[in-house]
């Protein structure tokens, strides 16, 4: 029997298309297998992996969204039906789990579905449920984190699910134990063209991934392909979302993945569905506190300034340049109007900061450390007869730095204008001092420190005075762990 997906195909043409195409061939092989925009994007990453052009691939998505499914199961018997005479690995945190992932992949390849199209591959001489070959002398062996048996080569070496638990997670003992047999085991057993696929959903900054994706790991670098359950950043994700949008809408809601996080807890939620692990306890503030609102509330007659943090990071897991723009209202409050933020080299960044410049008018200024006095430098004469540029010297830590601003926040005195941006600055506010990044959080400071030093400080507890035919102030409200805003009506417009 024809498999049923794509039947009105010839043979030859179904299978040249699945050969070609790993979504192709999965919806194929398993008529259940409904591939998803993200499937398909994961799809084109691992062929990547397959033709070599991504000899290095890290893959952090949320749970039960069919990602070890797809790379651990399917990819492995796409591979081996494009090339019989690989040599697979696949590595878990348990050896029963990677025996399951062996035992799907070769029910794919003895499938009716799969014999209706290409010739036997699987050899009878060894068939065991870890281990196994084909007839062209590749083979699979499944085993588990610091088992036996890995004395043999990978051209493919697949890590999936290397972290069992939370315990194990937070336990420096367990990560390291887990580090050490993956640099001085598994990483060993690969042949001079092997390549190198690591999956799972995110535990601890410190846990696999957040190593080999890191600036300080020494070995080969590692393209990291994260997706967040609910997008918090357009400008970078590989879906092309609006923020707020869930990775798979047509089975994971928005509401359904805010249950879960109710369910899960914030904490939980941001590691594992968004992709971002957070130090426990130590945060300097509670993020809750944000009053967060539109931009029609805002006085137009505050004067602003834009401060900018600069970093030369290109890589994944490297630093931000962020660019806080604000000012303070005659009332005392410090209202935060946006944050750009990007990885970009200097003659990038530069040209960003000149353009945000001219188009927005207001003093620029620019924290000088080491050789951004030299970037200051340049702004003046770019910017000269549009704008000032102040250099700002910091000589405190980002804790102090951040302190006179986050008491506005408690206060009740710190507002911060709706947008895409909103939620990765809260992120990481939450997560300061102990989060990988704080770009954000010290361009904030650095424009406290210009706006504090232009106007007065006043100590009024008058709120911020909306726009005529505004009743109110309209706001969102952060409930944390990455879900992003919901709204508050405090007020309405007028009819």
């Amino acid at each position: 029997m024809k498999p049923q997906p794509h039947a009105e195909y010839s043979d030859s043409i179904l299978r040249d298309a699945c050969l070609h195409s790993l979504a192709t061939f999965a919806e194929t092989m398993l008529p259940n297998y409904k591939a998803a925009a993200f499937h398909r994007h994961l799809a084109r990453q691992l062929d990547a992996v397959l033709r070599g052009a991504c000899p290095r691939l890290c893959v952090s998505v949320p749970p039960r969204m069919g990602k070890s499914l797809t790379a651990s199961v399917i990819f492995a018997a796409w591979a081996l039906t494009k090339n019989p005479r690989l040599n697979i690995i696949l590595a878990s945190h348990a050896a029963e789990l990677a025996e399951g992932f062996s035992l799907a992949t070769r029910q794919i390849l003895s499938s009716e579905a799969y014999l209706s199209l290409f010739p036997p591959i699987l050899s009878v001489n060894l068939e065991r449920s870890r281990n196994w070959q084909t007839l062209a002398g590749g083979s699979y062996f499944a085993t588990g984190v610091g088992g036996g048996g890995l004395g043999r080569g990978a051209d493919i070496l697949i890590l999936d699910d290397l972290v069992k638990n939370r315990d194990d997670a937070e336990s420096v003992a367990e990560r390291e134990k887990t580090w050490g047999w993956l640099t001085s085991t598994a990483l060993t057993r690969l042949s001079p063209s092997g390549v190198v696929i690591v999956i799972g959903s995110r535990w601890h900054e410190d846990d696999v991934i957040g190593r080999l994706t890191s600036d300080s790991f020494e070995g080969p670098k590692f393209t990291y392909f994260k997706l967040q359950a609910l997008c918090e950043s357009p400008e970078t994700d590989p879906l092309r979302r609006k923020a707020g949008e869930s990775i798979w809408p047509e089975r994971w809601t928005v509401e359904k993945l805010a249950e879960t996080r109710a369910t899960i807890g914030r904490r939980d939620f941001a590691s594992h569905y968004q992709q971002a692990p957070s130090p426990i306890g130590g945060n300097l503030v509670d993020v809750s506190k944000i009053r967060v609102i539109d931009l029609a509330a805002v006085p137009p007659d505050m004067t602003m300034c834009r401060a900018w943090d600069l970093s030369l990071g290109l890589t994944s897991n490297g630093d931000f340049s962020a660019g806080a723009r604000g000012g303070l209202t005659k009332d005392g409050n410090f209202v935060l109007m946006d944050i750009n933020r990007g990885q970009r080299k200097w003659t990038e960044q530069r040209e960003v900061i000149i353009a945000k410049a001219r188009l927005e008018g207001g003093p620029v200024g620019v924290e000088t450390v080491a050789a951004w006095e030299v970037a200051a430098a340049e702004l003046r004469t770019a910017l000269s007869g549009v704008t000032t540029v102040k250099s700002i010297k910091v000589s405190t830590s980002k804790e102090a730095r951040a302190t006179g601003w986050v008491s506005m926040a408690e206060s009740g005195k710190f507002f911060m204008v709706q947008g895409s941006w909103n939620s990765a600055f809260l992120r990481e506010l939450e997560q300061f001092p102990n989060g990988r990044h704080d770009d954000q959080v010290d361009a904030v400071s650095l424009l406290w420190e210009m706006v504090r030093k232009r106007t007065p400080f006043m100590f009024a507890v008058t709120t911020i005075s909306p726009q005529p035919g505004f009743r109110g102030i309209r706001e969102w409200r952060y409930s944390g762990g990455g879900c992003g805003l919901s709204s508050l009506h405090q007020g309405r417009d007028n009819d």
